[in-house]
Order: structure tokens, then C-alpha cells, then sequence
């Protein structure tokens, strides 16, 4: 009888740990793909890989000493390619698909071969179809790629300055200017103007109240008629939004809306506004685009002759500036709280940092505009925290600015990475983790290695690099340089896209041991393993990590009892024993939660 219930027992046991959504993959052969030009060829010909993962696959072969197959042979190949992406360039130019055409374009740009058609004539074609369409954001987002690039003659680049300047968008004016100034160094020769209008907007202070609140708005999410404890009632939210066209677009949260685009949510909803100049009337609205890393959203109503923000540049904020948060905090319309910035390192989303601020936040803020003390916007309100007053956040500007253009797109907004984790270390970037067959291990990266930089763009921080490569075209092919023990590498990559969740990706292709050292910055050496549980040596955990503050201590034992995703809550639980920095001769068993949406994945 005992040994039947034991066996029940274990039987059981093993079910529930196999059935369980975690991380309990061996340490054996992890995957890896093909190196063979034969195979190559053949994933290519089936389309199982495009163009450019079959040029990276290709050129690791050629770079490593030994391969089986003849130097010559994937040197040609490699060639080859090289002529397939030419054609395609073509085809694409021809169709009048200039975004496929300039993917392409810059790829083999990137390969240093020059394209049969000039990037700048493809840019050129692309600027006059925006220049027909009303996609303003797009026209200058593409204006700006190409000043950068030097690609635009200097008439246009004053345009942009000019419109900055009837903006009275004092941050952006500056940043052109000093950039623009010293790329285009007639431009002042031409146009030396300019200098008046930087002297006017730097002096420029318009905190009319007033006048910001004109163009705020509420923002209500209806889902209709609800019954709860036989109860019936009115579900309705509130949120806050702003005008940033005066053709009736509105930026809000995305958290404010998010019932109304979440698939799937199966019951009733609909989003409505309301203006400050007309409080009784609900306006339909529809979600045009929204981004849920940034919780941001693009909504647009029926209107013309919409007063709009000055859009403003967060980059140029300080610790203790002046702040004023406006919205509807639990329904109270039109309410302005002042504060200061708090802090500027928040590590809040996956991308980027957030702000934190002591303004009053109360639900009914979200989405409402940030302004600082020359009435500009720098940042969206998104969360208070309501059990500790002064302690609330805002996304910088900076960042939501990247995404506007791509919420005009429509739907979900959608970036690019190569699948690396990486760090700050002494004022450069490393990289600590390779995902298996991601971009990153396909180009040739290992951890250690230091990205100098991207596409030409230095970079000396994991905000940096994150911001040089998550808004770029894809899929495409793209230099990065690196450093390992002194020697210099450029590694070409593909850039696909981005997952919401890469670290659930990564949970989904690596080892349990590599997973930790992604999400909870600790390197394991394995040694023993039973069905339970998997011991290791702690190698080395790096500094600021989630191991570091739980306590792990290196050149010590731990022991890992279970790695899982809990899905409801987006979270990653470790559950471990080992002996804390705190009690370093006791050792406990303790489970250590990271939340999934970790901010240091390229």
C-alpha cells in the first residue's frame, strides 16, 4: 500500500513539474543553426530565410578558419548576394516601393557597396509621396533621416529649422541648430536669421494655463452596461489626452484604452473625448495607432482648427526642474499640480528610462501632458502611486516623440533588436548575454564583447544603443562595432522584429542557467543535477543586477528549485537556496521575482 502511494505520489509530482510553464531545459546541446552554403541556398530558395539572414549566415562562414567549405566558393556566394540585393533594389525602385527599395539600399550600403540607384534619389522619391499624403509626422521624421545623412539640400534644412521656430519649440530648435549648423556650415551664411530666432526662443517663457488647458481633453473608455452581486452599473473610465495636430489628433495613454484594442477582450467598449470647450458633448474617437512598451496611444476625432501643445525636448531636463502635471484626476476636470523631477534613471519600461515626479497624480491623469516651465510639453503622465504621495512618473518625451510617426502608421507600433542583453560597464556598453539563433549569435556575438557602435553612431550606454537601433527600418542589415580583448570586430547583423516581451522569447530557446544570467545578472557553473532541483557556482554577478540586491554573493553554491513565468501577473519567479551577503552563514530558500519587463535587451 505505502509504495502505491508513493508511486501515485510520484507520478503526480512529475506531472505538475512538466506541466508547468518553466524554464527546465537541460544543459546538453543547445540549438543551433546550419552553417552549410548548400544549406543556405536551399533555406533561401524555400524562403525559409530572406536575403539578408542568408548574407550573415554566409559571411560567418567565411570568417571562420577550418570551414568545410572552400573559401573561394563562399566568397563568391557571398558576391552573389550582393548582386540579388542590387536587383532587388531595383525592383522595388521600379514598383514604386521606395520603403522596401531603401531597406535594401542601406543594407548594401552597409556591406560597403555602393547601389546601382543613389540613397539619395530613393529618399527623394520617398519624401514626394509623404509631401502628397497629410502624414505631417512621417514628412519630418523622414526630413530629419535625411539632413542627418546630409541628403537634403539647405533650403530644406532652414525649413525645418523655421518650423521649429514658428513652433516656438525652443528644445528642438537648439538641438537643430547646433547640429544642422555645423553639418551644413552654409546654412548660416545663408540664412543668418537664425541667429535671432535661437536668441528670442531661449528667452521664451509662455506659461499661459489658459491656454495649455484649451487643448487638453478627457479621455472616457465606455464598456457599457455591467452586473456584478446582481448590481447594475455604468462601466466607464477616465484618462487624459492632449492635441498635438489641429486635425483632431490626440495622444493619451495606451493603458487608458487598452480594453478597446486588446483582442482578446470579447465584451462592448467604445472611446469617446470631451474638449474643455464643450464639457456636455462625448466625441467619438477612434484609436488610430498605439504602442504598448511606451503606453502610448494616438486617438483622432472629427475636428479642424484643433489648439495644439508646443512640443517640447526632453533631453534637456535637470534633476529639481520645474514641472506641471494637467488632467482629470478622478473625474476633476482640467486640474494643473506642480513638482519637480525627482529622477531621470527610472528603470520603468524596456526601453529607455522614465521620470519620476512629485506632482499630485490621481487616477484621471493618465495620459495627460507633463509641461515644463516654458509651457512646452517634455513628458506624458502614466502612474501614481497612490499609498505614497509625491511619488508618481512620466514618460520623457524623447522617447514618445521616436514613436509618433509609427502610431500614424496605424495599429501597433513595432521596433527591431538582434537579441543581446547588455550592460553598462565603466562607460561602455557589454554585452552579458546572446540569445540562441537570434540575430546577435547568427552576426558572431559572444558575451564580453563591447559595442563602440551603431551604425556609425558611437554609443557609451545601454539607453544609447537602445535608441540607435530599436527605431531602425527592418528587416535589414546593419554594422555594429565591437571590442573583445582589444580586437575590433564588425559584426553584421539582421535587424527583426522585436518581440512586446524578448525576455518571454528568450524563456521560450535558451537554458535555464543563460536565462538567469539574462534576467537576473548572475553567471551560474553547473555541477549537479537531480530531478528537483540543479546546482551551481556562482561565477560572477554584476553589479546593480536583481541577483546583486537579492543578496547572491559570488564563488558561492546556489541551488535553483524552479525558474518559471507567471503570465497573469508578468513576472519571473527564481526560487533558490544560497547564503546571502545579509546572512552569509545561514542559507536559505527564498523565491525571487523579476518583473518581465527588463529594460537591457537590445
Amino acid at each position: 500500500m505505502n509504495r502505491a502511494v508513493s508511486a501515485c505520489i510520484l507520478i503526480v509530482t512529475i506531472f505538475l513539474l512538466f506541466s508547468c510553464k518553466s524554464s527546465s531545459k537541460g544543459e546538453g546541446n543547445e540549438p543551433h543553426f546550419a552553417y552549410g552554403i548548400e544549406n543556405i541556398k536551399h533555406n533561401l530558395d524555400k524562403k525559409k530565410i530572406d536575403i539578408f539572414e542568408a548574407y550573415v549566415l554566409s559571411n560567418k562562414i567565411l570568417s571562420k578558419n577550418g570551414a568545410k567549405d572552400s573559401a573561394d566558393e563562399v566568397g563568391k556566394y557571398v558576391e552573389d548576394l550582393k548582386g540579388i540585393i542590387q536587383a532587388e533594389i531595383k525592383r522595388n525602385y521600379d514598383e514604386k516601393k521606395y520603403d522596401d527599395a531603401l531597406r535594401y539600399a542601406l543594407s548594401l550600403n552597409t556591406l560597403n557597396t555602393e547601389p546601382e540607384i543613389e540613397i539619395g534619389d530613393i529618399y527623394r522619391e520617398l519624401m514626394n509621396r509623404y509631401d502628397l499624403s497629410a502624414d505631417f509626422f512621417n514628412q519630418m521624421n523622414l526630413k530629419y533621416e535625411m539632413a542627418d545623412k546630409k541628403l537634403l539640400p539647405v533650403e530644406k534644412v532652414y525649413e525645418i529649422l523655421k518650423y521649429s521656430y514658428e513652433k516656438k519649440s525652443k528644445g528642438f530648435f537648439a538641438a537643430d541648430f547646433e547640429k544642422y549648423s555645423t553639418l551644413y556650415p552654409e546654412l548660416l551664411t545663408k540664412y543668418p536669421e537664425l541667429l535671432s530666432y535661437k536668441s528670442e526662443l531661449l528667452s521664451l517663457n509662455e506659461l499661459n494655463f489658459e491656454k495649455i488647458l484649451g487643448s487638453v481633453v478627457e479621455v472616457l473608455l465606455d464598456k457599457g452596461m455591467n452586473v456584478k452581486d446582481g448590481m447594475g452599473f455604468i462601466d466607464k473610465s477616465i484618462g487624459t489626452g492632449f492635441f498635438i495636430s489641429a486635425d483632431g489628433y490626440i495622444l493619451t495613454n495606451h493603458h487608458v484604452i487598452a480594453d478597446h484594442v486588446d483582442p482578446k477582450y470579447e465584451g462592448y467598449s467604445a472611446v469617446y473625448v470631451v474638449t474643455k470647450e464643450d464639457p456636455d458633448l462625448e466625441i467619438p474617437a477612434t484609436v488610430v495607432g498605439y504602442d504598448k512598451v511606451f503606453d502610448i496611444a494616438l486617438l483622432k476625432i472629427s475636428r479642424n482648427n484643433a489648439p495644439t501643445l508646443t512640443l517640447g525636448r526632453s533631453l534637456d531636463v535637470n534633476l529639481g526642474d520645474k514641472i506641471y502635471a494637467i488632467g482629470n484626476p478622478i473625474g476633476i476636470k482640467n486640474t494643473v499640480t506642480s513638482g519637480i523631477i525627482s529622477n531621470k534613471e527610472i528603470s520603468f519600461f524596456q526601453l529607455g528610462r522614465a521620470f519620476q515626479i512629485d506632482a499630485a497624480v490621481n487616477p484621471g491623469n493618465s495620459g495627460g501632458p507633463l509641461i515644463d516651465s516654458a509651457g512646452q510639453v517634455i513628458g506624458i503622465v502614466f502612474a501614481g502611486v497612490p499609498q505614497y504621495a509625491g511619488i508618481s512618473f512620466a514618460i520623457p518625451f524623447q522617447w514618445v516623440s521616436k514613436a509618433i510617426p509609427r502610431l500614424f502608421n496605424g495599429g501597433e507600433v513595432k521596433r527591431c533588436w538582434i537579441g543581446a542583453g547588455i550592460l553598462n560597464e565603466n562607460n561602455r556598453v557589454k554585452v552579458y548575454y546572446v540569445m540562441p539563433n537570434g540575430s546577435a549569435e547568427k552576426a558572431g556575438f559572444a558575451p564580453g564583447e563591447v559595442i563602440r557602435s551603431i551604425d556609425g553612431v558611437k554609443v557609451s550606454t545601454v539607453e544609447d544603443a537602445q535608441e540607435q537601433l530599436a527605431w531602425k527600418r527592418y528587416p535589414m542589415l546593419i554594422n555594429i562595432e565591437t571590442e573583445l580583448n582589444g580586437v575590433v570586430n564588425n559584426r553584421i547583423a539582421r535587424l527583426e522584429e522585436r518581440p512586446y516581451l524578448p525576455v518571454i522569447t528568450a524563456f521560450e530557446n535558451d537554458v535555464q542557467r543563460k536565462l538567469i544570467t539574462l534576467i537576473y545578472g548572475v553567471e551560474l557553473e553547473y555541477y549537479d543535477k537531480n530531478i528537483f532541483s540543479r546546482k551551481y557556482k556562482v561565477q560572477k554577478v554584476y553589479k546593480g543586477s536583481i541577483g546583486a540586491q537579492a543578496g547572491i554573493l559570488e564563488d558561492t553554491p546556489i541551488v535553483i528549485y524552479d525558474l518559471k513565468y507567471v503570465e497573469k501577473q508578468k513576472y519571473i519567479a527564481l526560487t533558490a537556496s544560497y547564503k546571502s551577503k545579509d546572512s552569509s552563514l545561514i542559507e536559505r530558500v527564498v523565491t525571487i521575482p523579476a518583473y518581465v519587463e527588463i529594460n537591457n535587451i537590445l
